[in-house]
């Protein structure tokens, strides 16, 4: 098939107009009886040739023979049968009722022509065979859409091997087959490139907002391949291009009157109705970028307000949101660092504030919390160590003076009074002093001397009752007996034949007065029956 100079190419569809071929038949059959012809004729023509002169011409008469039988006249109406064509009549039938065949009929032929002819017909039955599968596969290729001139020449050059074919001129049937499948596969060949090309407008198109020409050169790259995935994706985006194009104004009138928060949101909806659009992207990281850098700076100057009403925590939170929308930002560390400081040192100035309040009260306990809280904050705050130090002696001192005081019997254990005397020696060194200690000590000051000063005190017995007073010896049986002994605590001892002993513990007290201390045996060991 001779190439056409005038080829259509890319986007062809809209330059040609169609052109409808002649309705071809694809069916081919060959005639049985022709097909063992051929083959009897061609192993014999093979063998003829490896054969002396003798046996060749046995051969050779044998082909005579089989010829005579074989191509012996049909009966009249019976159709030639060898096979289909590309113009839809069977080839070996005349192109008109009692038409002269152009070439030599089988008769007049050799057998080695015979076998030769019969070769050549093969061949160019397979040609043919091809060609309609390559016909077949350019039509799926909708062909007639983007190459239809180039087309029908080559369907032309194969009908012109069909006119020979049925004139039994095979070798130039072949020629004219050769020629058309040439043409065919250079057309499935330029399929490929009409696909790219069609690709490569269609994205063309898209580029510069052209949905219809973007359209046009899509559809076309799918009748060449209907599964394309860049043409479905094109031809998707094409049809909501326009739509895209008009939503995009108002996304850029959102964002000039600063309500970013809306045009943002109408931008990610475009991308997804077209997630392709390369005009999406910039915009949405534009807008996203400023809206973070939007709320950056309101949580900063929140914070910064915070400060200044002393508020340290709500300016703290607020420093942690701007650093939350921007992680690692240095100016948002730092104000959490210096509200954090801030923080502390308005702390440590109120607890050392509380600490002297209570330290002036004479409070102790609070002023260790306070000062143990200053510690607690700034572990190594020398006014936080100092003042727990000082205030904790003070407040051991005040425990133990308010025990005496609440226990004024303790003090009347020997051992116990010396401890007394010791912490009331040390209580009347301190110089600074305040009206709670003064107290404190004035009154254990005043137990210390009361139980040096010996009172009287009344023992009483039935008489029958032996009295020992411990550490001071025995008194003997009396009822009624009186005894001069300073404050302290005291055991008197009662025996009595035939009753059980009896112990009395008692306490003598500066102000004990004449309260009368009970010693008697009065429970007999033995009881009468």
């Amino acid at each position: 098939m001779a190439s056409n100079n005038n080829q259509p190419g890319s986007g062809e569809a809209s330059r040609h107009q169609k052109i409808q071929p002649a309705t071809v038949a694809l069916s081919a059959a060959s005639d049985s009886q022709d097909h063992v012809k051929a083959s009897i004729l061609d192993r014999l023509a093979d063998g003829a040739g490896n054969l002396g002169w003798p046996a060749a011409g046995v051969v050779a008469l044998l082909i005579v023979l089989i010829g005579v039988v074989m191509w012996m006249p049909r009966p009249a109406g019976q159709a030639v049968g060898d096979g289909a064509s590309i113009a839809g009549t069977a080839v070996g039938e005349s192109e008109t009722a009692g038409e002269a065949p152009v070439a030599r009929s089988l008769e007049e032929e050799s057998p080695f022509e015979q076998a030769q002819s019969l070769r050549a017909r093969r061949a160019a039955q397979d040609l043919l065979a091809e060609l309609l599968d390559r016909k077949e596969q350019l039509e799926q290729l909708s062909v007639m859409e983007w190459a239809g001139e180039a087309f029908a020449d080559a369907l032309a050059l194969a009908e012109v091997g069909d006119a020979h074919y049925r004139n039994r001129d095979f070798p130039a049937a072949r020629n004219s087959y050769e020629a058309a499948l040439s043409a065919a596969d250079a057309l499935v060949r330029r399929s490929q490139e009409v696909l790219a090309g069609a690709l490569a407008d269609g994205k063309s198109a898209l580029g510069d907002l052209d949905s219809e020409t973007a359209q046009t050169a899509f559809k076309l790259a799918l009748l060449i391949d209907a599964t394309d995935v860049d043409a479905l994706a094109g031809l998707k985006r094409s049809g909501v291009i326009d739509q895209v194009t008009k939503e995009l104004v108002e996304v850029d009138r959102l964002t000039a009157a600063g309500e970013l928060a809306a045009a943002k949101a109408l931008a990610e909806k475009l991308r997804q109705v077209d997630p392709l659009d390369p005009r999406l992207p910039g915009r949405i990281t534009k807008l996203t970028t400023r809206i973070r850098d939007l709320g950056y700076v309101a949580a900063m100057s929140r914070g910064y307000e915070a400060i200044q009403k002393s508020d340290y925590s709500t300016a703290i939170a607020a420093f942690r949101q701007a650093l939350a929308i921007k992680p690692g930002a240095a100016d948002a560390l730092q104000a959490i660092a210096d509200a954090g400081n801030q923080s502390t040192q308005a702390q440590v100035t109120l607890l050392i504030g509380d600490a002297r309040d209570a330290e002036a009260s004479e409070d102790w306990y609070s002023a260790l919390e306070s000062y143990k809280a200053i510690l607690a904050i700034e572990e190594k705050s020398v006014l936080g160590i100092t003042g727990k130090v000082r205030v904790e002696a003070r407040w051991k001192l005040d425990q133990q003076l308010e025990s005496f005081l609440d226990d004024p019997d303790s003090i009347l254990d020997p051992s116990v009074m010396e401890r007394a005397r010791q912490l009331h020696q040390d209580a009347l060194g301190i110089t600074a002093r305040g009206p709670r200690l003064d107290k404190q000590t004035g009154g254990l000051g005043h137990l210390l001397d009361a139980v040096r000063v010996p009172v009287v005190i009344e023992l009483v017995s039935d008489g029958e009752t032996d009295v020992t007073l411990l550490k001071h010896g025995g008194l003997g049986k009396f009822r009624t007996h009186q005894l001069t002994i300073k404050p302290g605590k005291y055991v008197a001892l009662g025996q009595r034949n035939g009753y059980r002993d009896v112990r009395v513990d008692f306490l003598v007290r500066a102000d004990s007065g004449a309260q009368p201390v009970m010693v008697q045996c009065d429970e007999p060991i033995f009881k009468r029956s």
